[in-house]
């Protein structure tokens, strides 16, 4: 069992160590990247860091002693003035986030150092108590998740990796490449889905409350990303055509939007390939087409479907079956 001092320690660390790769993480964009352009499945950089700082700040500073959840009483007020309808992101709808009086980048940055500080401080003053380890615990894991945000917002605009400090580019470098064509078999069966309620847990996020079994029927997945040239392949097949590559729902989408064809597709010379992007609202095709250019993988969502078939599938009007590659913290 830890002591105080290393329990203390320890959380301190992690609560550096998430904001160490944040930083990292737009330490190489410009203004005008921390704004980036308006879309659904991301948010402004310039407004995620400081509602970042205000979560932090939130949970860990200025939620009273005693309290676990917000309909317990009031919560102090924020260091910062209109921190609340600046970055409260229950409150804060989505699309209108690159239109509020932001702060600077400097003076976001100051007050997310100042909070984490802060939130230091106060680890080190009143110690690991059950109340401040849970909430210092969901900072990080907090953080952590906007990190993958961060990296696929990245990815959306077409932006280049980004310079980790600590990284080790051989790491990487090492590892094997795609394109991995054909599908994995899961075998299905029952799992438990959700945390355990054995009580010797330090942290569990509400929506893994708590551990249930779940029957999953036997299905296969796509052992990667479609490629272009695989989209390509599927296209030039008469994919489009062939009913029995699509699940009942998905063909439904298709009749109701008249797919009959890519919307979208567009030759990259970088490439020799052929792009094809399945996309109603055209005007983020742009931004999509300049990440597959730099990484030739579909970064829209993919359809698994009954037989195996893997098709890109629109990102602005989701097609019924999809699992989007866009998850957590962006809906924030």
């Amino acid at each position: 069992m830890q002591d105080t001092r290393e329990q203390t320690e320890q959380l301190a660390e992690m609560l550096v160590d998430t904001r160490k790769r944040t930083l990292d993480l737009i330490s190489d964009l410009d203004d005008e990247q921390m704004m980036g352009p308006q879309l659904r499945i991301v948010n402004p950089p310039l407004w995620e860091i400081g509602h970042l700082a205000w979560f932090q700040e939130y949970w860990n500073l200025r939620r009273p002693k005693g309290t676990w959840h917000e309909s317990e009483g009031p919560f102090g007020p924020s260091t910062l003035d209109n921190a609340d309808e600046l970055y409260n992101s229950m409150e804060v709808p989505q699309n209108t986030r690159w239109d509020l009086p932001l702060l600077s980048r400097g003076e976001t940055m100051s007050y997310m150092q100042r909070i984490l500080d802060d939130t230091l401080h106060k680890l080190n003053t009143q110690g690991p108590t059950p109340e401040n380890a849970y909430f210092a615990r969901l900072a990080t894991f907090h953080e952590d998740m906007h990190a993958e945000a961060f990296t696929y917002t990245r990815h959306t605009h077409g932006l280049p990796t980004p310079p980790i400090s600590n990284q080790d580019p051989a790491l990487s470098e090492s590892q094997p490449t795609g394109p991995y064509e054909g599908d994995a078999e899961v075998p299905g069966g029952q799992f438990m889905l959700g945390a355990g309620d054995t009580g010797d847990l330090p942290f569990v996020f509400d929506n893994e409350k708590w551990g249930h079994p779940v029957e999953v029927v036997p299905f296969r997945m796509a052992r990667a990303p479609v490629t272009n040239a695989e989209f390509a392949r599927f296209v030039n097949d008469g994919g489009y055509e062939r009913r029995e590559l699509w699940s009942d729902e998905s063909w439904a989408w298709r009749d109701s939007v008249s797919a009959e064809h890519p919307v979208v597709a567009i030759e990259v010379l970088a490439l020799d390939e052929v792009v094809a992007v399945d996309e109603v609202a055209t005007r983020v095709a742009v931004h999509l087409v300049i990440a597959l250019a730099a990484n030739d993988v579909i970064v829209a969502s993919v359809a698994m479907h009954d037989v195996g078939a893997r098709i890109a599938a629109n990102l602005v009007v989701p097609c019924p079956g999809v699992d989007h590659v866009v998850t957590g913290a962006a809906g924030e």
